[in-house]
């Protein structure tokens, strides 16, 4: 962790690495800098542009050497940091680059401070052989009884492995996300039917997006409420939100119980079903081992069934699964893959909602078994 995330901490042990960069380089310069202004009985900041070497002048180089100051204090009180987070032992080590730092660095302030003290000695180090400073502030604190030191040397302690060769690390692939840009398969865009020059220009969403969008929600709310309260409150609902003639109302809602009582996917919106459940696994897609993360709109677990539904707002809406985009078909064949290893012995089922109709569309499984293979040769 960085030493300003360690305030506050303590550890027996701790280690302070030394980067060994210049502190005060000219990356930590801000390229304004704040000057104090008077103006009658008021103080205010105002602001100087700090310009690149060739065009400095005389007033803004005082200005940088406070600053410079100020960003060594800040160092110097990073050490100090810390140093106080140890409560047994303190190990200082770091490295340096080509560019030697201009200013102590924390490795050589703490060497010089602690050189020649009492206490302090240079040793071989047991296992490397370089010289260190060691500095003992009174008994050691730590002591370990199962290990005899003045028997054994401690190069004979340490494991064979910690001189070994690091292999290569070995980073996963990044995760696929079914409903975004991670999918190999583009997404299909949203058509309009409107004509750009001889439909007047939208001033609000169109009367087709209010329905979709009250679906979705009914969708979402209605599953948590008792079966014989659901249909008057939807109709409420419709009325106040789209209002419009009691006809309309009684249509959209004859759509939207079709699919809350389709006898296929009813156990989805029944109660103890749940919506926008996050899902995260690792599946094989053509060869390759990857990870995948999303999240289900709604999702049930039966006794013999695992059920997931989606919701989507296309314009136009398909209607049959052949008119269904490759898209999603492919990230419900995503998500059917991860949780056919979270549930071996159920079967994975899963359909598509487009709320611009509604429109309700189950996927057969040599559908998403099409998806998931054009989505491995892609």
């Amino acid at each position: 962790m960085t030493v300003h995330g360690a305030k506050g901490l303590e550890s027996p042990y701790v280690f302070l690495v030394d980067p060994g960069s210049n502190p005060l380089g000219g990356h930590h310069e801000a390229p304004l800098l704040a000057v104090p202004l008077a103006a009658g009985n008021r103080s205010m900041d105002g602001f100087v542009w700090v310009p690149k070497k060739e065009f400095r002048n005389s007033a803004i180089e005082p200005m940088r050497a406070a600053l410079s100051e100020a960003q060594h204090a800040e160092y110097k009180r990073l050490l100090y940091v810390g140093m106080t987070r140890a409560e047994d032992v303190l190990v200082i080590c770091g490295y340096s680059g080509i560019n030697v730092s201009p200013v102590p660095t924390w490795i050589e302030m703490v060497r010089t401070a602690l050189a020649g003290k009492p206490g302090a000695s240079d040793e071989p180090h047991a296992v490397t052989g370089a010289q260190h400073l060691i500095y003992k502030l009174g008994e050691t604190v730590f002591n370990d009884d199962s290990v005899d030191a003045s028997e054994t040397p401690l190069s004979d302690m340490v494991p064979a492995w910690l001189s070994e060769k690091l292999l290569p690390v070995i980073l996963p692939p990044r995760p696929l996300t079914p409903s975004g840009t991670g999918l190999a398969i583009e997404q299909s865009p949203e058509v309009s039917a409107k004509s750009p020059v001889l439909d007047a220009e939208d001033s609000g969403p169109s009367e087709g997006m209010r329905r979709g969008s009250a679906v979705h929600r009914l969708l979402e709310v209605l599953p948590g409420m008792a079966a014989d309260q659901r249909r008057a409150a939807a109709g409420r609902y419709l009325a106040q939100i789209l209002g419009g003639a009691a006809t309309d109302v009684t249509r959209l809602l004859d759509q939207v119980f079709t699919i809350l009582d389709d006898p296929r996917f009813a156990p989805v919106f029944a109660e103890g079903s749940r919506a926008e459940v996050s899902i995260g696994g690792i599946i094989t897609i053509g060869g390759e081992t990857r990870g995948i993360s999303g999240k289900i709109d709604r999702l049930a677990v039966t006794d013999k069934r695992v059920l997931i539904v989606d919701y989507k707002t296309s314009r136009p809406a398909p209607r049959k699964l052949f008119d269904v985009p490759q898209s999603h078909s492919a990230q419900l064949a995503l998500y059917r893959s991860v949780l056919q290893s979270l549930y071996p012995d159920k079967t994975v089922e899963a359909a598509l909602v487009y709320t611009e109709g509604p429109h309700f569309i189950s996927l057969d499984e040599a559908s998403l078994n099409a998806a998931l293979d054009a989505l491995a040769a892609s």
